[in-house]
């Protein structure tokens, strides 16, 4: 109940910033729709590429550090939860742009994202023996997604707001184990769609060319369509399907192995605050 309460706190968060890029986008699009009133406008088409690293947004609990020690007489153990989202790390942009105006464009964006790797350790001891599980967890893929752009202002250097679409094609990956057992995890298929919004910068330094810089907010979760564990160096392998329903029958009187290969659908965080610079060259321009 309480993974439920945080993710429907997570959502509407969400969704709120959402609906509030929105309204600052109308508004900035009725303001550059009286500019173009006052001045003919020109369209153009941009290349812009970069790079950033974004910081979760939103986290949720992806692994757990613990220590237990024990002996004859007594024991202590102690937790602490290690938090993210699969969404932060290092990224790299691109993407094409098309201006319709001088104000009002849309961005068509590619990115990859190279993920934060999450570390969670879990010791125990037991009269001088001590015994060290350690997990890892990170993600790869690609991100894309349309975005529509109001750039602010008649000066040189401009702001300007984003909000969009943005549509993930993902892998995460863990591990797990200690010094006599390995596993390896790894989770792909499915395509989560989530939004995006944020605001930046455009400086000319050229002719053709500009920098940028901004801040994007990202809000996303991940469903896996399927899985494969491997346990012990490959020695053993476990395929796994991801269902809404699972449904398992065991007969008493021919005992057998139940179907293991299906698990209840979840949902890994991908949410996250980049920061991103980059270049952006023209390509043409109209009149």
């Amino acid at each position: 109940m309480k993974t439920i309460h945080t993710n429907n706190q997570y959502m509407r968060k969400h969704i709120a910033f959402f609906i509030f890029m929105m309204l600052l986008l109308l508004i900035l699009f009725g303001k550059a729709n009286a500019q173009e009133i006052q001045n003919i406008s020109k369209s153009s088409s941009y290349f812009r590429f970069g790079f950033g690293y974004g910081f979760p947004s939103a986290s949720q609990m992806l692994g757990a550090n613990s220590t237990y020690t024990s002996s004859t007489m007594s024991s202590t153990s102690r937790e602490e939860g290690v938090y993210g989202s699969l969404g932060s790390g290092f990224t790299f942009n691109s993407s094409y742009v098309h201006m319709y105006s001088k104000n009002i464009g849309l961005d068509v964006s590619l990115q990859y994202l190279w993920g934060k790797k999450y570390e969670s350790t879990s010791t125990s001891s037991f009269e001088g023996t001590t015994n060290t599980y350690k997990s890892k967890i990170s993600s790869r893929g690609l991100l894309f997604g349309p975005s529509l752009i109001a750039m602010i202002g008649e000066g040189k250097v401009k702001p300007y707001v984003q909000v969009g679409l943005t549509l993930g094609n993902v892998k995460v990956s863990g591990e797990a184990g200690s010094a006599n057992f390995k596993s390896t995890t790894e989770y792909r298929g499915g395509l989560s769609i989530g939004f995006k919004g944020g605001f930046g910068i455009d400086v000319p330094i050229g002719e053709k060319t500009n920098f940028f810089t901004e801040l994007v907010f990202t809000s996303m979760s991940y469903y896996p369509k399927e899985g494969t564990a491997t346990y012990s160096n490959g020695s053993s392998q476990q395929k796994i399907a991801f269902a809404r329903e699972v449904t398992s029958t065991y007969n008493f009187s021919s005992p057998s192995n139940p179907d293991s290969s299906k698990e209840l659908r979840m949902s890994m965080p991908f949410g996250s605050i980049a920061l991103n610079v980059g270049l952006k060259l023209l390509l043409k321009k109209k009149a």
